[in-house]
C-alpha cells in the first residue's frame, strides 16, 4: 500500500494509476444507458446499473446467506453482523460498537435527555419512536401480531414468540 500524492489515501500499489486518474477533472465520464447518470469509472457504473436497473448480480454473505446488490453493502453487513471488531466508539464514554446504528442507539439512550416522541393520548414522552409506537397501543388496543397456530393477537411481537412456546408441548 502506498499513499496517494493527491489526497493521501492509502491505495494498493497495483491500483495507484487507476486511483490517480480519479483526480483528473478532464477524465472522460461513463454514462448509464438506462438513466444517463454519469460516473467517474466503469466499476461504479456497473454497480449502479446492477443495483438500480438490472438486479442481475447479487453479493451473498458466506456466513448467513443474505444477498445484497452492492459489494459495499455486503462488506458493511459482514463488519456489523459477523465481526467482533468494534470500530465505532462513543465519544462520551468510550464504549465500542460493531456498527454505527448500535453506537447511535447507545448514545441517545445513555447520553441524551431529549424525548422528542410524545403520546397524543397522555403526557408520556419517549427517546425512540418505536417505544412510542408500543405505548400508543395501550391506548388504541391495536394488536398487530398474531399466533399462526391459534390466531391469538398481541401488541408486541416478542409476546407472540413467548406465547408460541405454550403450543410446543
Amino acid at each position: 500500500m502506498i499513499a496517494c500524492t493527491q489526497c493521501g489515501k492509502m491505495i494498493v500499489r497495483s491500483n495507484i494509476s487507476k486511483h490517480l486518474a480519479t483526480h483528473n477533472p478532464d477524465r472522460p465520464k461513463k454514462s448509464c444507458s438506462h438513466c444517463k447518470k454519469t460516473f467517474k469509472d466503469s466499476q461504479l457504473l456497473n454497480v449502479h446499473i446492477n443495483s438500480h436497473h438490472t438486479f442481475e448480480r447479487k453479493y451473498e454473505c458466506d456466513v448467513c446467506g443474505v444477498a445484497y446488490l452492492r459489494p459495499n453493502s455486503l462488506r458493511e453487513h459482514k463488519l456489523s453482523r459477523h465481526s467482533v471488531e468494534a470500530r465505532y466508539e462513543c465519544k462520551d464514554c468510550g464504549m465500542k460498537f460493531s456498527n454505527f446504528s448500535k453506537k447511535r442507539h447507545h448514545y441517545i439512550a445513555e447520553h441524551t435527555t431529549a424525548r422528542p416522541f410524545a403520546c397524543q393520548y397522555c403526557d408520556k414522552t419517549y427517546k425512540f419512536k418505536c417505544d412510542l409506537t408500543v405505548h400508543t397501543r395501550t391506548h388504541t388496543g391495536e394488536k398487530p401480531f398474531s399466533c399462526d397456530i391459534c390466531k391469538k393477537t398481541f401488541s408486541k411481537s416478542y409476546n407472540v414468540v413467548i406465547h408460541k412456546k405454550s403450543h410446543h408441548s
